[in-house]
């Protein structure tokens, strides 16, 4: 039986500098969705401390600027939940190399202004696609919109 379980994803984008960046994204296990879940609760702890209100309070008058904000947060969490590997190579006759994110693509803070629009987007949609039903969309969603498993006693 083949025990491998985790799907893949590449995500690729070349700058007009001719540098590119590979991201390699996978479906998750429980310690990514433990990351997923550490990343919401930083943006939740930053809605609390700039507008002194929890997030699902803070939503709940549906303010497009409102979220629009949760929406890169969330963005954010998932992106960097599903993110396996992340190579770059100079030039189209470079090889690739591992790296790091840069730190700015990562902070809560800056990395809505840090990636480029169509890498996010992209990112984004293989990241949900690798992981249907596992990110909830707003402070509040159950978890009716995961994926449902079972499991029943054997008898003796």
């Amino acid at each position: 039986m083949n025990w491998n379980w985790q799907q893949k994803a590449l995500v690729e984008a070349e700058f007009p500098t001719g540098a590119s960046v590979r991201l390699t994204l996978g479906s998750i296990s429980t310690y990514e969705k433990g990351v997923y879940s550490a990343l919401l609760q930083e943006a939740r702890d930053l809605i609390k401390e700039r507008h002194g209100a929890e997030a699902k309070d803070y939503l709940a008058d549906n303010a497009p600027e409102r979220l629009s904000e949760w929406g890169n947060y969330h963005n954010r969490a998932v992106m960097l939940a599903t993110l396996l590997k992340v190579e770059v190579k100079e030039n189209a006759d470079a090889e690739w190399e591992a790296t790091e994110l840069p730190a700015e693509w990562r902070t809560i803070e800056t990395f809505a202004k840090s990636i480029p629009i169509d890498l996010a987007n992209q990112w984004v949609v293989e990241a949900i696609n690798l992981n249907p039903g596992q990110f909830l969309a707003l402070p509040g969603d159950d978890e009716k919109k995961s994926v449902k498993v079972s499991s029943s006693k054997l008898p003796s």
